[in-house]
Formats: C-alpha cells, sequence, structure tokens
C-alpha cells in the first residue's frame, strides 16, 4: 500500500514538475524561433558579411508589388528594376552596421538579446492582442522570418543609439545658430498637387487630371493655392500655406530629385513618385510640386522639430555615402534565383509549439498511468474485503 501511494505521489509530482517547466518554456509568447538551413543560406556577401536568403527574399517581396504597378508583371523592365532595387537595399544593414563600428558599437546578439525581446514582446501585445500565433502568420504574410525579425531589430537598436554618440562627439551642430544655418543651406519648403493612383483606379485617367491642373497653373487660370484647396488635389495632410520643410532623405527619391532641381517659386512638371494616400497605404502618385521660400517665423516656432529633422538628416547622408562605399557580392546561389518568383523561406522549428505538445502527451501519459494504480489499488481493497 505504501509502495503504491509512494508511485502515486511520484508520478503527480512528475506532471506538475513537466507542467510548471512547460508553462516556464511555453509562456514568453514571442520566443525566438530558429531559423531554417535555407532561410540563412548565404546569397552573397557585403563588406565580408553573409547576406542570407531570408533577407533577399524579405526584400524582393517589399517592392515587387509597387514595380509591378510600375513596369508590368513580367516585363524585363519590372526584372531588371526588381535586381536593382534589391542590390540597392541590400547593402543597408551592412551600412549600419559599419557606422555604428566606426562609433565603438558592435552586433552582439548576446547583448542585445534583453532589449530585442522587449520589442518583440510590445510589438505582439500591441499589435496582436499578445497572440503569438497570430504574430508568426503576419510575419508569413510580409515575408518575414521571426530570426530576420529579430536581426533588424538588433540593427535598428544600435543605428538608435548613434544620435546621442553624435551629439557627444560634436558631430551634429553645436548650438543652435548652426542649427539654424543648417536648416538655411540644407532645408527646402514646397507644397504641391498629389493625385493619388489608388487601388482600382485609371492612371490614365489620373494622369489626365494631373495634365488639366498643369494646364490651369502654366496658363494662369488658377495658381497653386487655389489648385491645392480643389478637387485636384487629394493629400488632405496639406491643411496650411506653411507646406513641407524637409531636407534630403525625407521625401520620396523621385519626389525630392524634382523639388531640390526647382528655383524659388518654381513649379514642376507632373512628376510621378510613390507617396501615402489618405489611407495610409503606399501607392503610385502624381505630383505637381512648387518650391516656396524658408521663411524664418516658421523656423522660430517649429525649431525643436526642425531640429530633429537636421539630425535625421545627417544621419541619412552618412548613411547613404556609407551604402555607396559597399557593394553586393553576388555568389551562384544568388544568380540561380528568378527574384519575381521566390519560393518563402522554409520555416524554422518553432520549440515552444512542440514542448506543448510534448508536454501534453507526456502529462497524458502520466495521468492514464496514475489512474491506472488507483483502480488496481481499489481491487486490491475489495479482494481483501
Amino acid at each position: 500500500m505504501k509502495q503504491n501511494n509512494h508511485a502515486v505521489r511520484r508520478i503527480f509530482t512528475i506532471c506538475l514538475t513537466v507542467l510548471l517547466v512547460l508553462s516556464l518554456l511555453t509562456g514568453c509568447k514571442s520566443r525566438a524561433v530558429p531559423a531554417s538551413k535555407e532561410a540563412v543560406r548565404p546569397v552573397g556577401t557585403v563588406d565580408g558579411k553573409d547576406i542570407t536568403y531570408e533577407e533577399l527574399y524579405f526584400l524582393a517581396a517589399s517592392y515587387s508589388e509597387a514595380l509591378k504597378v510600375r513596369y508590368g508583371e513580367g516585363t524585363e523592365e519590372y526584372r531588371a528594376a526588381l535586381d536593382r532595387t534589391v542590390r540597392e537595399n541590400i547593402v543597408t544593414n551592412p551600412a549600419i552596421l559599419r557606422l555604428c563600428e566606426d562609433m565603438g558599437l558592435s552586433y552582439a546578439e548576446k547583448e542585445l538579446s534583453d532589449e530585442v525581446q522587449s520589442y518583440v514582446d510590445n510589438l505582439i501585445d500591441s499589435e496582436f492582442s499578445g497572440k503569438r500565433s497570430a504574430y508568426l502568420d503576419n510575419l508569413q504574410q510580409n515575408g518575414l522570418t521571426d530570426h530576420y525579425l529579430r536581426y533588424t531589430a538588433g540593427v535598428d537598436t544600435l543605428y538608435g543609439k548613434l544620435s546621442t554618440l553624435y551629439i557627444q562627439n560634436r558631430i551634429f551642430p553645436e548650438n543652435e545658430a548652426a542649427y539654424r544655418a543648417y536648416i538655411k543651406e540644407n532645408f527646402i519648403r514646397t507644397w504641391h498637387i498629389a493625385i493619388f493612383n489608388d487601388p482600382g483606379e485609371s492612371k490614365e485617367d489620373n494622369y489626365r487630371k494631373a495634365q488639366e491642373a498643369l494646364e490651369k497653373l502654366e496658363n494662369g487660370s488658377a495658381d497653386m493655392y487655389r489648385l491645392i484647396g480643389s478637387t485636384y488635389n487629394e493629400d488632405l495632410m496639406l491643411t496650411t500655406t506653411n507646406g513641407y520643410y524637409f531636407a534630403k532623405g525625407t521625401m520620396d527619391e523621385d519626389y525630392e530629385a524634382a523639388a531640390f532641381a526647382l528655383e524659388i517659386n518654381g513649379i514642376s512638371p507632373i512628376v510621378e513618385a510613390r507617396g501615402e494616400n489618405n489611407n495610409g497605404q503606399s501607392v503610385d502618385c502624381y505630383y505637381i510640386i512648387q518650391r516656396l521660400e524658408l521663411e524664418d517665423s516658421y523656423i522660430d516656432s517649429h525649431f525643436d522639430e526642425l531640429t530633429q529633422k537636421c539630425q535625421n538628416a545627417i544621419l541619412y547622408n552618412r548613411l547613404s555615402d556609407m551604402k555607396s562605399s559597399l557593394h553586393f557580392e553576388p555568389n551562384d546561389y544568388y544568380n540561380s534565383l528568378d527574384l519575381t518568383n521566390l519560393s518563402a523561406p522554409a520555416k524554422g522549428v518553432d520549440v515552444p509549439l512542440i514542448l506543448m505538445w510534448v508536454g501534453i502527451v507526456v502529462a497524458v501519459g502520466a495521468a492514464a498511468v496514475v489512474t491506472v494504480l488507483l483502480i488496481r489499488r481499489r481491487k486490491k481493497k475489495k479482494a481483501k474485503a
């Protein structure tokens, strides 16, 4: 009898231990999912560092839809543009890491693990109501792996620390006068008419609409102020005559190139660029841009905001210069791939999920053993009676 009681207690203890360990291992909703071998297979190098398939897949997936719209699916122009865009952007993370290394910051996964873990925890709580499965599904829908997201979160964490180091090392302007001088030299001010090519709309019809607006500006039947307040303009964020103050690296590259090429009060031809529509979607747009003179009164009243924009612009310019100095060296595997038809990286092994099922099996098995022992014990009692 004592032996049976002891066995039952031991089995219950094992069950409780298994469940406790299981809760600890699976309780972390954002526990890392190891990358599969396919996901981390090198496709080339930048600055001597491997670029993995999971990064290539994410970049191709991120840019493919917009480029399809612009160049047409299946066209040689689309294929060339996708390859060019991927190569231009695949150097970004290595460039950030070089900037960080220049300031004494190095990418150490273990040292960054707490900050990355906190980022992923907050992401799951704020965007997915604390549901790990919803988070993982969203990653897959957006061409991401948990492993690559954590890597980019670590890179972004280091990049965020550069501002403090740039202040300490006097890389940013040192005082208000220096900031004002930087603004006057590097910032421009614009306003514009924007026509968004929203899903389902005819680009041809929208282009004709932009042409009508441009004709009115050119023949003097309307000025920019009047047209911005008309049905020609779809940018509802442009609500004042202040316009937009920005340095390079803030707007779409095509928008910036057209804007910086203008003289004060000059008006651009129709510019095709990417922009954010009133639903928060990134879409192709038609812009007609006018460059305006900077106003001291605006700089005075928005000085803190513009100071932050100055710092962002300096960081952007340094990053842009670093990116220009680095080159992607593809390997044979990259050259064998069709960027327009990449397969999603194989999923890594979700250890917490496996542990959950193992724990369930163990707990059920233990419960079955306990049940059998209890039945036998009752039978023995009846037999003795």
